[in-house]
Parts: structure tokens; sequence; C-alpha cells
């Protein structure tokens, strides 16, 4: 159905004595109204290619009678094209209420939009200063609210990666002080080691690239692998430790593989962890899991042993290449 703007011909004179306006078979008091249901409703024709904007026939930050400005009606049903048109015509103080808004409302290509405009580009440092006042004069948030933690309170994820990845090195480095707190990980995540692992990692990687902050990176990355051998210190017998070392998948998966955690904390390279004693107890029990009579042989017989293995261990990894499911590929699996 065509939402075009129609002059009624039959009320051309009230339509110029009046300022009143028919759209879709509906009549308008002023300009301003008409604006706004086409901003409510999406109508990218009306607000655009008719030049309402453009020839400033009504301001672009107007407001209903309930308060609501034209760009929170358009990001509130998602009309992303109006947002676009509507974003380049407002001041820069109303940014921050607009992206706040679209990750509360979960439209993260309107906010990926915002944060990559030009002024909010320009100008995103003050509005994470909650000393600045023009930015939340006539705000739905309160001044203590930014995008990030809006964006992790309601778990917008790729919103939040967004923000990190464009914000102040400074900002993003405070973001990760939070994130990295001991007793915030405890509480939040049901596998805290999983959550550290990913985390320290990601640190390790930004201490490359931020060179500034390099320390600092590496300081809470080293925090986090500490906080990890102090969990392992806990471990209260050895059912726990066979669970912990052999969960896998995501934290809410109920998923077991033999080692599979200690074989994360090596492709991690969480030293601390791998060196830790009950994870060098656990491993050792592992290798000579099927080679008893080695373990309780006499020193001259596991020197021959162990000099035989390093002789043939090529050609066994080569059988196994080649034929895993061998009576040699197992071998090469006990081993």
């Amino acid at each position: 159905m065509d939402h075009r703007y129609i002059p009624n011909n039959r009320h051309r004179e009230s339509v110029s004595s009046s300022s009143s306006r028919t759209y879709y078979n509906k009549t308008f008091e002023d300009t301003t109204d008409l604006f706004l249901f086409a901003c409510a409703h999406g109508d990218y024709m009306l607000v655009h290619r008719r030049r309402l904007l453009i020839d400033d026939e009504v301001e672009a930050d107007v407001s209903n009678k309930m308060g609501k400005s034209a760009l929170q009606l358009a990001i509130e049903n998602e009309h992303f094209e109006v947002v676009k048109v509507i974003l380049d015509k407002i001041p820069y103080e109303k940014f921050r209420d607009a992206l706040l808004l679209a990750i509360y409302l979960g439209h993260t290509n309107i906010a990926d939009f915002i944060m990559n405009h030009p002024t909010y580009r320009t100008h995103s440092g003050g509005f994470l200063d909650p000393t600045h006042p023009q930015a939340y004069d006539d705000s739905q948030f309160s001044s203590d609210i930014t995008p990030l933690i809006l964006a992790a309170q309601y778990n917008r994820l790729q919103i939040v990666h967004q923000l990190l990845s464009k914000g102040e090195p400074q900002v993003r480095l405070s973001a990760y002080k939070g994130l990295s707190s001991e007793v915030y990980i405890a509480l939040t995540y049901p596998d805290p080691i999983l959550q550290a692992f990913e985390l320290s990692h990601e640190l390790r990687t930004l201490a490359k690239v931020e060179h500034y902050f390099r320390e600092d990176y590496e300081k809470l990355a080293n925090q986090l692998s500490i906080f990890v051998t102090r969990l392992l210190d806990n471990i209260r017998g050895h059912e726990e430790l066979e669970i912990l070392l052999n969960k896998t998948g995501r934290s809410n998966e109920e998923k077991y593989e033999n080692l599979a955690r200690f074989d994360l904390a090596i492709l991690y390279q969480e030293k601390a962890f791998v060196s830790h004693s009950n994870c060098q107890q656990k491993l050792m029990e592992k290798w000579y899991e099927n080679l008893s009579a080695i373990k309780n042989a006499h020193l001259t017989k596991r020197l021959l042993f162990y000099l035989a293995f390093v002789i043939c261990l090529p050609f066994l990894l080569l059988a196994y290449y080649f034929f895993p499911k061998s009576k040699i590929g197992s071998l090469v699996c006990i081993i």
C-alpha cells in the first residue's frame, strides 16, 4: 500500500490557510505531526524524498505530546533508514540517548550505525564522562549509565565487543579491570576457570596491541592465572580433580574428554596451571596408567625403556598417522 504524502485537492484552500496535511487518509494539524507519524511508521520516502528535513520544514529533534522524539520513535520501531536520515540532522548531545535506547532494545544494526557515525566517533569521549551535563538534561537514562554498562547488563555481547574495540584505550582498560575481578568471575560464571583462561588469553593479545598499557594488561592476565591456581589449591579429592581436568565445551555443557582442560591450558599457555602439583600428579597417573610395570621396574630397566621409546617414537608416530586404528596406533595412544 502506498504511504506517500498525497495533497488533498479538495482541501487545497484549507491546506494553505490552516497548514493542515493529509497523509494516508489522516489529517494532521501541522508538518511536525506529519513528520512524527512518518518516523514512527518508517516512511523513508516522506521523511527524505519529500525533503521535510532537507528543506528545514521541521526540526529533526522535535517530540510528540508524550515527550518522545522523532529519533526515539524511529529506533523503537526499528526503522533503520529513517534513523540514518535523522542522525545527520541532530546535535551530538542526542547521540548518547539514541545509542542507549538502541542497546536497551537490542537493535544491534542501529547501535552499530550510531557508533560508526562521524559525529559519535568525534564526541564519544564526552558521552562517557558523567560530569558532562548536556547529554543528560532530557535523557531517559541516568547519568551514571554508559553504553558499555548497559550492553553488559543486558548481555548484548556483539555490542560489548564493538564498544571495547572502538573505545578509548583507557576506557577499555578500566572495563577489563572490572571484568577480571576474581569475585566477579567466581560469582557470575558457572565455569570460572574457562572464563579466566579465555579472558587471560584476550588480555595477553591486547598487551601486544596496546603498547602503552602493555604492563597493565599483562598484570591482569597474570592475576587471572594466579586465581586459577588458587582454585586448584581448593580441589578436594581425586574425583573433583578428574571432573575439572576433563571438562570441555562451553560452561553450560556437560561434556568431558580425557584431560581436555589440561590441553586447553597448554593452548592458552597457562604455565601456572600446567605446572601445578595437582595437574602434574594427574598427568603422571595417566602416563603410567597402562605402564604400571615400567613404573615399578628397576631404574636400569626404566632407562632402557625410555631410550628405546625415544628411538622408536618417530616410527610410531608415522604408523599412527597412517593407521590410527591399528594395534600400533592404539599403543601410541596409550603411551
